[in-house]
């Protein structure tokens, strides 16, 4: 519903799903929940490495829904903007399922520190220290793919994701400290 009648382009769908499948995992083992999301995460990352085939749609088809959203938006009333969400559903999707693994992989993380205690009495040192690693890890590599300073093939391919990932742990750890500082 709010993909379709709110903002097709909110986060908040794909939060929605991936809570629906890390659930089951919440009332498992840890190992589980660690293996889970180690495995999500490689998903993600191979798929970035090696894009299956036909997920994505050519530019040609890009472009056209770019030019139909510029139309629509701004002249069309609410039902011809919902009929372009409706169309729009596919395009959509595919991002959804390209990145939907990291989604995943990060909620079952998430979980399995909070299971694991280490989020229950934090030691915020560890916690900054694992921010900063982190956070600057995952810049370096998106700093540096985007200023093409990897060289091509698959190095590249995962340089960026991987920052991203680097970047959430990072931040989480950041978050995590902040609120943890005694006042």
């Amino acid at each position: 519903i709010h993909l379709c009648l709110i903002w097709n382009g909110d986060i908040l769908t794909e939060y929605a799903l991936a809570g629906l499948i890390v659930l089951p995992f919440l009332f498992g083992p840890r190992r589980l929940m660690a293996v889970a999301a180690l495995a999500s995460l490689g998903l993600y990352l191979a798929m970035q490495a090696f894009p299956p085939p036909g997920l994505w749609p050519g530019t040609a088809a890009m472009a056209r829904d770019v030019a139909e959203a510029y139309r629509i938006y701004p002249t069309g009333g609410f039902l011809d903007v919902l009929a372009f969400r409706l169309r729009e559903i596919p395009l959509i999707a595919a991002l959804h399922g390209y990145i939907f693994p990291r989604t995943i992989g990060l909620f079952l993380l998430g979980a399995f520190a909070w299971r694991t205690g280490i989020l229950q009495n934090p030691s915020r040192g560890l916690l900054f220290s694992i921010a900063a690693a982190c956070i600057g890890l995952g810049a370096a590599l998106i700093l540096c793919h985007a200023g093409g300073f990897i060289a091509g093939g698959r190095s590249r391919a995962l340089a960026e994701p991987l920052g991203t990932i680097l970047l959430a742990l990072g931040y989480g750890a950041g978050i995590i400290g902040i609120a943890n500082i005694e006042n």
